[in-house]
């Protein structure tokens, strides 16, 4: 089954937040002191997203249905949030631009569950569609008045009234849909279908589906450049990423990378985009990173970055980027954090974290560095105050 293969595939989730760094030059090193104290979360984590401010983290638990709220002040656990213990297939979450309310996607029971973030209360789960539809692609208006989830089944994107929980008319983009983005003009919405090889352009004011855009088999993840300008698809049967023109909906290039693409990551000056390309046919794979030149096209010399990833980020001044792999090809290996400076794409000291590495948030001043780790299940601050020359 196409959505199964591709969830199994993918890595897991990053956030970026946007501020600036201290403009402080270093030698290609480890910034800062690297990793602190681990924070407890139980269960098994699966996502972790950070609040527009910084303040606060939300961690959700695979199994347990429950959600951990953590505070960036103090690194202490603030509330663990019951949201679906009968199924605890919390399989995605976002907050909305607002900061005000924290939504999780739970795939098993096809709801929605609105969460606030100033009393780290859960509401009424709101019923987006049938059991098992739901394929975790979350996205928000930039006023955070529409909420855009997207049902696999039945091919269509359901946007819901944030106000009030009410669902709107459903669009139609096709089946195989997993991932979702959203201009931040807030004027269209992107889904891609894995099975069709396309990404299909939602006009938001019409509430209509336009001509889809045929990018190649396998299309699974959609990024969009903080200019808006650019909309970027890896294409994992393909082994390429297709970059769209926003304004005329065209493909721009295509870009070969040669293995499978995981994910696209766009540095906040929107000058690069950067692609993890998963190598070789056994697991744990190989990580590649490939620059790409957003004005150009051109593709940059490929860095390698070790084994098993599980994501990539870039910190707010556009300078450093962190991609997280394992040094070794063994699936118990302890995680790392590997520094690359974005204009010279050197590498630094590799930061030592824990084992099963799931996911990474940045603070918006970028000083800190959160590393979803599966075992011991938690959360691990890392002390990034610098940049790598």
């Amino acid at each position: 089954m196409v959505k199964r293969a591709i969830i199994a595939v993918l890595g897991l989730g990053m956030v970026l937040a946007a501020a600036s760094c201290a403009g402080v030059t270093a030698p290609a090193r480890a910034c800062g002191s690297g990793a602190l104290k681990a924070i407890r979360v139980g269960g098994q984590p699966t996502r972790i997203v950070m609040t527009p401010d910084g303040r606060t983290l939300y961690v959700s638990s695979l199994g347990r249905g429950t959600v951990t709220a953590i505070s960036t002040a103090t690194n202490q656990v603030l509330r663990t949030i019951k949201v679906s213990p009968q199924t605890g297939m919390l399989w995605n979450m976002g907050i909305a631009p607002d900061g005000k309310t924290l939504y999780v996607v739970e795939i098993f029971a096809g709801d929605v569950v609105p969460i606030r973030t100033a009393t780290n209360q859960a509401l009424t789960p709101i019923r987006v569609t049938h059991p098992y539809d739901l394929a975790g692609g979350i996205a928000f208006a930039p006023d955070a008045r529409t909420v855009y989830v997207v049902d696999d089944r039945a091919g269509t994107v359901i946007p819901i009234q944030a106000s009030t929980g009410r669902l709107l008319t459903p669009i139609r983009v096709g089946k195989g849909s997993q991932d979702i983005a959203i201009t931040p003009d807030g004027r269209t919405v992107y889904v891609p279908s894995a099975a069709a090889g396309t990404v299909t352009p939602v006009n938001v004011a019409t509430g209509t589906a336009l001509p889809p855009v045929r990018t190649g088999l396998g299309a699974s993840r959609v990024t969009i450049t903080p200019d808006g300008k650019t909309l970027y698809v890896t294409n994992l049967i393909y082994g390429t990423v297709t970059a769209i023109s926003t304004a005329a909906n065209k493909v721009v290039a295509t870009v070969r990378v040669g293995h499978p693409p995981d994910r696209v990551t766009v540095t906040p000056d929107s000058r690069t985009a950067y692609v993890t390309v998963l190598g070789g046919d056994s697991f744990p794979t190989t990580v590649t990173v490939i620059p790409i030149q957003t004005a150009t096209s051109r593709a940059g010399r490929p860095i390698k970055a070790g084994y098993t990833p599980y994501g990539i980020a870039v910190t707010p001044d556009s300078r450093t980027l962190y991609v997280g792999s394992t040094p070794v090809r063994r699936w118990n290996a302890a995680s790392r954090l590997i520094p690359i400076g974005t204009a010279t794409s050197k590498t630094g000291q590799p930061i030592k974290l824990g084992i099963g590495a799931e996911g990474m948030v940045i603070t918006p001043d970028g000083r800190t560095a959160y590393v979803l780790n599966a075992y011991p299940p938690s959360v691990v601050p890392v002390q990034i105050t610098c940049p790598v020359a």
